[in-house]
């Protein structure tokens, strides 16, 4: 767990947040700048800026985001039918994706931290899992109707957690293109906000979780302020 220099509260997350982090290691990661998310400075201290509605990546998604893959298996059956039952008139990809997002957080009945890594069809078969599994059933979902998507690793602000309160813990959530930029979304939670860090951006492949996890011990956050007004 990171701690959070202080506590974060709900109006905070949803106008956007300034961190600083201070990073240490043999070798610095580097954080993605991605939907939302600016990083500025280079080696040890970083600026990131975080805010969901401003900004986003515009490239366009490639064949690594489209299409089954051993994690997100889009073309399994099942798959398929929780899908087109979650959405079964398609709105776009936006409003599609928040249909979707609402229906894998009442599918996974178990909120469960016993499954260790588990791909969208055994999820979408044993309704069980915490984040990760949230985060790859969503992203195949998404992929089941033809959107897009990705599966993106980092920290998420909690304001309690394994007995400590006010912690950022290992996270996963899904991206997907809503036509023009790629847009975040968060099942495990109350949906994606400002206390999300990106720390890489993949196709569900498990090591991209675990690589994340590994950075913790050489992620410090020492600041979090409310991003500036932007100018007139």
């Amino acid at each position: 767990l990171v701690p959070a220099p202080r506590a974060l509260s709900g109006a905070e997350r949803a106008a956007g947040l300034r961190y600083t982090l201070s990073l240490s290691g043999d070798t610095l990661p580097a954080l993605p700048d991605h939907p939302g998310q600016d990083v500025r400075g280079s080696g040890a201290i970083l600026t990131v800026d975080v805010h969901p509605e401003i900004g986003g990546d515009t490239a366009r998604p490639t064949a690594r985001d489209r299409g089954p893959n051993r994690w997100l298996e889009s073309d399994d059956p099942e798959v398929l039918a929780f899908a087109r039952a979650a959405v079964p008139e398609r709105v776009d990809a936006h409003a599609d994706m928040l249909a979707l997002e609402r229906a894998v957080r009442a599918h996974i009945a178990d909120k469960s931290m016993r499954v260790g890594y588990a791909s969208a069809a055994e999820t979408v078969r044993a309704r069980e899992g915490d984040c990760t599994e949230h985060a790859l059933l969503l992203a195949a979902a998404g992929r089941a109707l033809g959107i897009p998507t990705r599966v993106v690793n980092g920290l998420a602000y909690a304001a309690s957690f394994a007995g400590r309160d006010h912690v950022f813990v290992p996270h996963a959530w899904a991206q997907a293109w809503d036509g023009k930029r790629w847009r975040d979304y968060d099942a495990a939670l109350s949906g994606h906000d400002a206390g999300h860090i990106a720390l890489s951006i993949g196709d569900g492949d498990s090591a991209g979780f675990y690589a994340g996890v590994m950075l913790l011990g050489n992620v410090r956050i020492d600041a979090i302020e409310a991003l500036p007004e932007p100018a007139p």
